[in-house]
């Protein structure tokens, strides 16, 4: 026991050291995110905290492998699996920072993903069987491999999703991992508690900068490894379960992070956009747009994330586990039915400020959105982005698309559709998105059409903010490219250049 409490402090210790170096080495270099769009800050933030707490998590278990401490022992005869965690949150936490930096695309990090949840099941972590209500014991067979890799993958990217605001991923990542640590030291699993207690100490540490305000971001080199750990020390956790109804103790426990997950499937499927496409309609989002601070909507989802981490315990320790099967499934259903409500609520409000709610305009960006998010991320060069934009105003029906710097003094780019024939009875409508970067300076992207209210729609804003982030995206490494770049896009300057 005091090696684990060592191994915690230290990684706080070493996590309140080494996040303000990792602070100002991403400053200096650029490597932050500008506010404006879905970011809620109002100055830039450094995105790369993963590394700090992927130091902090690893540097105490490190020791154990030099001191012969009784769970050092213990490291040793469990080897293979501490080992494929350790190695894998190095390839985690890496494979978000390469995201966090260069920007790698859903589907590279999913095969990235499932090439390590491939390697955790080679070495010992499955689900092989799960015991279902009134039906018994059912082995998973061949299924067990895919189960497993879903499992491991879809926490990992659950945690990612739910990083929206300060705090939040740490928090409750943190809830989580205290929710492992109990099962494993009532299990005997010392390895399990060492790891666990390792990564919670470093999201302490980090939590001291990272929430409200925030002065550095985890990433998804921080989220993902907060994922993968738990995803697999989860396994670890109920692999001596004869049962094996445990699997739903830490379903429960990451109820969050997996329900907001589920919801935003569910949510794009229904609006047919693009399973990794990014929105404004998570949990956090949501109790945002309700008026909520953030601190306020953190400390709430963290309430909720102790709630079912209550429920999961109760369920694992409890006599008679349907009763807690039952008290699990009346905490989803409040859940659920609080989302719900809101949702009835805003449908209200928004009945009654008119049907500028939706527009046509959210169809005809809705049906055509994929494909040019799509075409933009393929160019590779400042005439192609021009000729994209010029593009997306033809295919969306959008009459004007201009480029300004922030005061509106000079225009740097301007695109009339020639085709677009203003209808009868309609008034311009106006919509501004800031993009501020080092390399840019505060620019402004103005969209302009005709359309019977005046005002566009919440939908269609957040349409035009997913193009306008992959435009962000795309200028920013225009603007970043090798010894002999293309022409700079609009004239703006380069990094470094004057």
């Amino acid at each position: 026991m005091v090696s684990i409490i060592v191994s915690f402090l230290a990684a706080l210790l070493v996590s309140l050291i080494i996040t303000p170096l990792v602070r100002k080495i991403s400053l200096r270099r650029g490597l932050v995110d500008e506010p404006g769009g879905r970011r809620m800050q109002e100055e830039p933030v450094p995105r790369t905290g993963g590394v700090a707490i992927l130091v902090a998590f690893i540097a105490p278990l490190a020791a154990v492998y030099i001191f012969q401490t009784a769970v050092g022992l213990r490291f040793y005869k469990d080897t293979m699996m501490a080992t494929g965690i350790i190695a894998g949150s190095i390839i985690i936490s890496l494979l978000g920072l390469a995201d966090d930096v260069w920007g790698l695309g859903a589907k590279k990090k999913l095969l990235v993903q499932t090439l390590v949840a491939i390697g955790c099941y080679l070495i010992g972590f499955r689900i092989e069987s799960v015991f279902l209500p009134f039906v018994g014991r059912l082995e998973m067979g061949v299924f067990g491999v895919i189960i497993t890799i879903v499992w491991i993958v879809g926490i990992i990217n659950a945690f990612n999703l739910i990083d929206g605001l300060d705090g939040l991923a740490a928090g409750v990542g943190f809830v989580a991992l205290a929710t492992n640590f109990v099962l494993g030291f009532s299990g005997d699993r010392l390895v399990l508690c060492l790891l666990v207690a390792a990564l919670a100490g470093a999201l302490i540490g980090f939590l001291r900068y990272n929430f409200n305000p925030a002065t550095i971001f985890m990433g998804d080199s921080g989220s993902m490894l907060i994922g993968f750990v738990l995803a697999t020390t989860s396994l670890m956790s109920n692999q001596k379960s004869s049962t094996m109804i445990a699997i739903l103790v830490p379903i429960i426990a990451m109820g969050l992070p997996i329900m907001d997950t589920l919801f935003a499937i569910v949510r794009r499927f229904l609006e047919r956009r693009p399973l990794f496409s990014p929105d404004r309609g998570h949990f956090h989002h949501r109790l945002i747009a309700l008026g909520f601070t953030q601190k306020r909507a953190v400390l709430t989802l963290y309430v909720v994330s102790i709630c079912l981490a209550a429920i999961a315990l109760a369920i694992h320790f409890g006599r008679d586990w349907q009763k807690g099967l039952g008290l699990a499934l009346m905490g989803i259903v409040v859940i659920v039915f609080t989302r719900i409500v809101w949702m009835i609520r805003r449908s209200h409000a928004s009945a009654a400020a008119g049907s500028r709610h939706r527009d046509s305009m959210t169809e005809v960006i809705k049906s055509g959105l994929y494909e040019e998010m799509k075409r933009l991320e393929q160019v590779q060069e400042a005439d192609g982005l021009k000729k994209e934009i010029d593009a997306f105003a033809k295919h969306m029906d959008i009459r004007t698309v201009r480029i300004e710097d922030a005061d509106g003094k000079s225009v740097l780019f301007e695109h009339i559709n020639p085709e677009y024939g203003i209808p009868a009875r309609t008034s311009p409508v106006l919509i501004e998105y800031v993009i501020e970067r080092a390399e840019t300076g505060k620019i402004r992207l103005t969209f302009e059409w005709y359309a019977e209210y005046h005002n566009p729609s919440a939908q269609t804003d957040i349409l035009l903010q997913m193009w306008v982030d992959v435009f962000e995206k795309k200028l920013h490494l225009l603007l970043q490219a090798g010894p002999n770049p293309p022409p700079s896009p609009f004239g703006l300057r380069r990094a470094g250049k004057p």
